[in-house]
């Protein structure tokens, strides 16, 4: 039996980098103990973090799951294929956002039943081009007047504030993102593209925004 995890590409570049660097006349040795100091097999440490990290996901999934042991994991094909594909797509990014989406698209892989496979594997391959933007702004305009209720719920008779439309409560309730409209409109037209909201909209519109193929994804990727 092949150990795993097996040993990735990136490792194998690597070690030919390094190859490469020592055979350079004088500079070879102090290149290859700078390339081993900066990078020293960088997936070596998120392969062992994201490996903890599923595995604790798993065992988790095991004991709220009714029946569910490892061998029956072990043979179900959506869950095997979604854990590999998940695992790709996290040694290649370090945002805690989207490891924990890509953990909650494994676990709710096997605890969603109305999303069929090939929606599965596209919601799954789909993480890879989010952003913790892209997630924010999907998450926030599939039920802005829930943030709008929860602003007003917090303010005195004093400060009331009219809010026009979804940018008006983006900025009260993400004052850091006040001026940023420009990389929202963007990540909204990619979000659009997707399926993923109702309409191509320049800024954050009017109202819940999001599609039904949108909220299915963030049912899968969220933590329930």
């Amino acid at each position: 039996m092949k150990e795993f995890p097996q040993k990735l590409k990136d490792d194998n570049y690597h070690a030919l980098a390094k190859g490469i660097i020592s055979t350079i006349p004088t500079l070879g040795s102090p290149l290859s103990i700078l390339f081993e100091t900066v990078f020293s097999a960088p997936l070596d440490k998120r392969k062992e973090k994201w490996f903890q990290s599923l595995a604790e996901t798993i065992e988790k999934l095991i004991n709220k799951v009714e029946n569910l042991t490892p061998e029956i994991l072990s043979q179900n094909e959506i869950f095997i294929s979604v854990s590999m594909q998940a695992t790709q797509i996290a040694l290649r990014n370090h945002q805690k956002e989207k490891l924990d989406a890509l953990k909650n698209a494994i676990k709710n892989s096997i605890n969603i039943k109305f999303i069929d496979e090939n929606k599965i594997l596209i919601f799954t391959r789909i993480i890879d081009d989010m952003t913790p933007l892209h997630l924010k702004i999907l998450n926030f305009l599939s039920n802005p007047n829930k943030i709008k209720q929860d602003l007003q719920s917090k303010e005195s008779k004093n400060t009331q504030i009219f809010y026009s439309n979804n940018m008006t409560i983006w900025e009260n309730y993400y004052p850091e993102m006040s001026s940023s409209k420009i990389l929202i409109s963007q990540v909204c037209k990619e979000l659009y593209a997707k399926g993923f909201l109702s309409q191509e909209i320049q800024s954050l519109g009017v109202g819940k925004m999001t599609s039904n193929f949108g909220d299915d994804f963030l049912h899968f990727i969220s933590n329930s």
